[in-house]
C-alpha cells in the first residue's frame, strides 16, 4: 500500500489520488492538517527530495504566510544537516 502525505483539499493531492484510483492502486492518505509528521520524517524527505519539493511555492498559503521572504530556499544547504527541532511543514 502506498502512503500519500498531503492535504486532501490540495489540487495536486487530488490529482495524485485520482491517478491512483484510476489504476486501482491502494493508498493511505495521511492528511497533514490532522496528522503532523515528526522531525525524523521531515529530515528523511529533505534528504531524499530536497527542501524545494517540500514547499508548494505556488500555493496561496505559502504567499499568505510570507514564506518567500524568509529565504528558506537560500538556506536549503544547511537544513538537511540539522534536525528540524519542531519545525513543522
Amino acid at each position: 500500500m502506498v502512503k500519500v502525505y498531503g492535504i486532501k483539499t490540495c489540487g495536486s493531492v487530488k490529482k495524485a489520488l485520482k491517478w491512483l484510483n484510476e489504476r486501482g492502486i491502494e493508498y493511505e492518505l495521511i492528511d497533514l492538517k490532522k496528522t503532523p509528521v515528526g522531525c525524523d520524517k521531515i529530515d528523511e524527505w529533505i534528504a531524499k527530495a530536497g527542501m524545494d519539493k517540500l514547499f508548494n511555492t505556488r500555493g496561496a498559503k505559502y504567499r499568505q504566510l510570507g514564506l518567500k521572504e524568509l529565504g528558506l530556499d537560500e538556506k536549503v544547504d544547511i537544513l538537511p544537516t540539522h534536525k528540524c527541532g519542531g519545525f513543522w511543514l
